[in-house]
């Protein structure tokens, strides 16, 4: 089994989590993590319109293709009831999403928004190939709480 971690993370509580499930899921199976990043234009103005168009989105070049890969694990910073941009343009590039496992790992303030970021995820998930969905969820306030971690990948 291999695995692939994808996050992308505001202010570093996404990528701290993303960085536990790794360490968690590579003493499993062979591992891989990357970070989703904008290329180009990074002003306030310009990730709005991402929001609305996620799709206009450019990303630095990460692995799309997943059939080398049975798990996916997302590491989604929740904002507004939404994921970031970087990562529903991501699900709309991948390939081979079919019967794969996908852990959801929301990193969100308040709990109604990660419900709606929930449910917006099932459906863009189900269009990209209907992977099995395994959802997290951690409030950015309980990160970096000793042992919090550890109760969430169990």
């Amino acid at each position: 089994m291999k695995s692939l971690v994808m996050y992308f993370s505001h202010r570093g509580n996404t990528a701290f989590v993303a960085r536990a499930f790794y360490d968690a899921l590579k003493k499993r199976s062979e591992t891989d993590i990357f970070e989703l990043k904008y290329v180009g234009e990074k002003s306030l103005l310009v990730r709005f319109l991402y929001r609305l168009s996620p799709s206009r989105a450019q990303l630095a070049t990460v692995p799309t293709d997943l059939s080398d890969y049975n798990l996916l694990c997302l590491g989604i910073p929740v904002l507004g009831g939404y994921p970031s941009s970087a990562i529903t343009k991501y699900i709309q590039i991948c390939s081979n999403l079919a019967g794969k496992k996908v852990i959801c790992c929301y990193v969100y303030g308040v709990e109604a928004s990660a419900d709606h970021c929930t449910r917006y995820m099932e459906k863009i998930l189900a269009r990209a190939g209907n992977p099995t969905v395994i959802n997290a969820y951690v409030p950015w306030y309980d990160v970096l709480r000793e042992h919090f971690m550890d109760k969430v990948i169990n």
